[in-house]
């Protein structure tokens, strides 16, 4: 199993990355727990996928060959 850099150079694991990017979404505002222990978008989120798409379409051409 691989590892990462830390914010200190200590090297983590998965499942420390893993919380850590739970943390900042919940932080962010980006994704929030249900009460069945799922997670969702929230409406800022949702309004992030949106602006995003324009570029979703043209990074999809892009990568096109050519």
């Amino acid at each position: 199993m691989s590892s990462t850099s830390g914010s200190q150079g200590a090297s983590i694991g998965f499942r420390d990355l893993q919380r850590r990017c739970r943390e900042a979404g919940i932080a962010a505002g980006i994704a929030a727990a249900t009460a069945d222990s799922t997670w969702q978008l929230t409406p800022l989120s949702a309004d992030l996928v949106s602006a995003m798409g324009p570029l979703t379409d043209w990074s999809r051409t892009w990568a096109e060959p050519r």
